[in-house]
């Protein structure tokens, strides 16, 4: 019957009681995750199961990483940085990595640890709670670590420094929001929390290690003074 029709000819041939089936079985595979997702919020957290504060805490989540993140793309974190640390940091190395990379491992933690699912596919509730434990570590850390803390040193002016409050009162507000999830899986959630402290703590000290590779080595930041001139160009 379909002899000789190319595979874009054969699927107009497609019966409409095929397509409706397919399409059936698409939405219902939506539902079914929705329904999963709203299942884990009553279970971990001390919200209802609304698809309205599912959205709102995911708005938030990944607009703030967003925010935060476009601020310190455009202040060159990369190479606040390295002046710190005395490492040039080429520019596609550090926005790849600080900007884009963190960027998406971020998103991907909160919406983990907000739903129960990696895109589409359910994960444990114990490796979601362990996601929201590593996000807060990470809010604070990073917000003492990379932020205020230097800003304080005499590192200025801080890309991103601006939107760190905003951290503060995220990590407060999942913990309290969370907290049922998170005291039920507490290992978990203190596991994450230890990850993520020690995922920012560790990026300067890290970075003063590239210096034993001598084509990158450059002359360390003094606090106080203006960024190095190699910093900026």
């Amino acid at each position: 019957m379909f002899y000789g029709l190319g595979p874009n000819q054969l699927r107009y041939q497609q019966s409409p009681q095929l397509l409706a089936a397919q399409t059936h079985q698409r939405n219902t595979e939506r539902e079914l995750t929705i329904t999963t997702q709203l299942q884990y919020l009553r279970n971990v957290s001390l919200l209802p199961p609304s698809a309205l504060a599912l959205v709102l805490l995911l708005v938030v989540d990944l607009g703030l990483t967003l925010v935060h993140s476009i601020q310190e793309m455009k202040g060159r974190l990369w190479r606040y940085f390295g002046a710190i640390a005395g490492v040039w940091i080429p520019d596609v190395l550090g926005v790849l990595s600080f900007s884009l990379g963190l960027t998406v491992f971020l998103w991907v933690v909160g919406f983990a640890g907000i739903t129960g699912h990696v895109a589409f596919f359910r994960i444990p509730e114990w490796l979601a709670i362990g996601s929201l434990g590593l996000l807060i570590g990470g809010r604070l850390s990073d917000r003492l670590y990379s932020h205020v803390r230097l800003d304080h040193q005499g590192y200025r002016p801080n890309p991103g420094l601006k939107s760190t409050p905003y951290y503060l009162a995220e990590a407060i507000m999942i913990i309290v929001l969370f907290f049922p999830g998170l005291m039920s899986h507490y290992i978990a959630s203190a596991a994450g929390f230890i990850i993520g402290w020690l995922f920012f703590y560790a990026v300067l000290p890290l970075l003063r290690l590239l210096r034993i590779i001598s084509p990158l080595r450059r002359e360390p930041w003094k606090p106080g003074e203006d960024m190095p001139s190699w910093a900026l160009k």
